[in-house]
């Protein structure tokens, strides 16, 4: 038996458990992660255990020879003594060499780090370089590639549940996608604040759904996140509007609290409120007309050099004009933004009678009343693209900032004019109403709302009615009560029968309801103090970080700060889940379509968490 197990204990889930710090490593298919972690992590627990066996070293296994051997010459050779031998491997050698396993783990390291194929070592341009480098170092195999990353992959997960243990409660989003050789993935990353008022975020899992696409086996993927210890925190998951994703949320997530986990990703929803919008018949014709302003440019040669020429004349940024795909957020704003910045140069080009055909003139020629539209129609749609951006941000935006927010773009932005046209009043309309419909019309108070409050930029709930404010307040009230009320009935209840041996509470009598009342009581009171304290403070500036602001304060409203620790890190939006996708489209790009679902995790985990992998020895 390898003397490796001399110092984990092997699990029946398929893991081994280091014996010294009770680290994890999933040992299904290879057990180089284990030998990685004893020789980096508990070196004088091998010398140890090395000196002790030194006579029996005829006996030793394959592992042990390798084991001792790597120890006991990592501590005395430097990479200044070395004398390598022509084509020595670093995996097959009993002779330790430095500066070898050096180069194999910083070269396991790139691949991580840089979205890499597994085949990129095995590939004739690094093979060339690594000869010219160091001609004495023997590359490694694809396999002892793959069973390195394994290695890094254990240890920094490690890292991150050890990490993730100090946070009291998680907010997870999620989101579904598909890779080029047609498998689906559901990625999940996790998000919340730390004890210095940081707000953390990581990449958990990158997970294959071969099933079909149902609330069930959604659902199922997401219990996942037990393996990270992590269910029973999670206080929110952030996901799009997918009926299947949905419906795994509401009708399978097991939930204790009152307030509902489920929080729908802003700005897929706004998207929402734009497309339906955009559905109107003018403001569908008008996008009709540009867009086949954008596709005569795009496919003609000729007059996309004409329109080059055009910018240069008029001084305009050499821009390409952009084309609208729905699926795409705002891109119908982005068109029209960058029409209206080419006006001039399109217009000269399409009266270019050497450029343009008769035809093509009298089809593509904007008027000067589509122009004015157009202008209009822009400034409508532009503060929906600016939310939407702030709203992606994972380090700025929570869900304190959704209902300021919309508030804010029906305040501003969607107010009639005196001068609106009778389509713009309408477009606007239009908008609100969905907003409003979407966002604001609501019977009970979610996540949101007491985030909002929470939030010392928005504590004042300005914009909302009072009777919404009250039910913020009361329902806040009353979740503190009744988890800190439970916590101190089962603390007073324990401490009465350690001093008291005699104790003797009559169920029949009801003592321990009256003390839960009692408690229950007492903590209302204290509760609704420090609310009503934290009322007469001034708002921040809505540039202010509002964790700077609970860390300076956490120590005035010590119940308070526990919850605003809980609700501020809840994100707006499920964008941190889909920013995997484009790691997911790089590392399995067209030359890596066959990469195994497996391979596919490995590789976006390690680069989604690189930073870790920096920290790793």
């Amino acid at each position: 038996m390898s003397s490796l197990w001399k110092h984990f204990i092997r699990l029946t889930s398929g893991y081994a458990k280091c014996k010294y710090c009770e680290v994890q490593y999933n040992v299904k298919k290879t057990t180089s992660s284990l030998r990685y972690h004893i020789q980096n992590k508990h070196a004088d627990k091998l010398q140890a255990a090395t000196s002790i066996n030194e006579c029996d070293s005829e006996s030793q296994s394959e592992d042990e020879i390798e084991l001792s051997s790597t120890t006991n010459k990592r501590r005395r050779l430097t990479t200044n003594n070395l004398d390598p031998k022509p084509g020595q491997s670093t995996e097959n050698n009993d002779d330790y060499n430095p500066m070898s396993e050096a180069i194999t783990i910083s070269l396991v390291k790139m691949i991580a780090m840089d979205m890499l194929p597994l085949s990129f070592a095995e590939g004739p341009g690094i093979e060339q370089f690594l000869r010219t480098v160091c001609p004495e170092y023997t590359k490694p195999s694809g396999s002892v590639i793959r069973n390195r990353l394994q290695g890094i992959y254990d240890v920094v997960r490690n890292k991150l549940i050890s990490s993730l243990n100090n946070f009291p409660h998680i907010s997870i989003t999620t989101d579904g996608w598909s890779s080029r050789a047609n498998h689906s993935f559901v990625t999940i990353t996790a998000h919340g604040i730390d004890d210095q008022w940081n707000l953390r975020s990581f990449t958990l899992d990158t997970l294959e759904m071969s099933e079909s696409h149902t609330a069930r086996n959604t659902y199922n993927h997401l219990k996942g996140l037990s393996s990270w210890n992590l269910y029973e925190k999670v206080i929110a998951v952030v996901h799009d509007n997918a009926p299947y994703m949905v419906a795994a949320i509401r009708d399978y997530w097991s939930n204790d609290s009152e307030i509902d986990v489920s929080v729908r990703c802003f700005c897929h929803s706004l998207q929402c409120v734009v497309e339906w919008a955009l559905k109107n018949d003018v403001l569908s014709e008008c996008l009709r007309k540009i867009s086949a302003v954008v596709g005569h440019f795009k496919h003609s040669n000729k007059a996309s050099t004409a329109l080059t020429s055009a910018q240069k004349k008029y001084r305009l940024p050499n821009h390409r004009l952009i084309s609208h795909c729905p699926s795409r957020w705002n891109s119908a704003f982005v068109m029209i933004e960058r029409v209206i910045e080419q006006r001039e140069a399109i217009t000269c080009v399409l009266l270019d009678k050497e450029v343009t055909t008769p035809e093509s003139m009298k089809k593509l020629l904007l008027s000067n009343d589509d122009w004015d539209y157009i202008i209009d129609v822009k400034k409508i749609l532009e503060p929906f693209d600016v939310a939407t951006r702030i709203m992606s941000s994972e380090s700025q935006s929570t869900i304190a900032m959704v209902r300021p927010t919309v508030h804010l773009i029906i305040k501003k932005f969607l107010q009639p004019k005196d001068d609106d046209s009778g389509e713009i009043h309408l477009l606007k309309d239009i908008l609100e109403e969905k907003l409003r419909n979407r966002f604001l019309k609501t019977t009970s108070v979610a996540l949101c709302g007491l985030a909002c409050y929470l939030d010392p930029r928005y504590k004042d709930l300005r914009d909302e009615s009072q009777s919404y404010r009250q039910k913020v307040k009361d329902t806040l009230l009353e979740v503190i009560s009744i988890e800190n009320t439970h916590h101190e009935f089962q603390t007073s209840a324990k401490d009465q029968r350690e001093k008291d041996l005699e104790y003797l509470f009559d169920p029949e009598r009801g003592l321990s309801g009256d003390l839960e009342r009692a408690l229950s009581f007492e903590n209302k009171t204290t509760i609704k103090k420090e609310i009503d304290k934290y009322d007469r403070e001034l708002t921040i500036p809505k540039g202010d970080n509002p964790l700077l602001w609970w860390k300076s304060k956490q120590h005035k409203y010590p119940i308070l700060a526990t919850y605003a620790r809980r609700y501020l890190g809840v994100p707006s939006s499920s964008t941190p889940s889909e920013r995997v996708f484009s790691t997911a489209r790089n590392i399995i790009s067209t030359k890596r379509s066959c990469l195994l679902p497996e391979n596919a995790n490995l590789l976006i985990f390690l680069y989604q968490n690189r930073e870790i992998i920096e920290e790793t020895d």
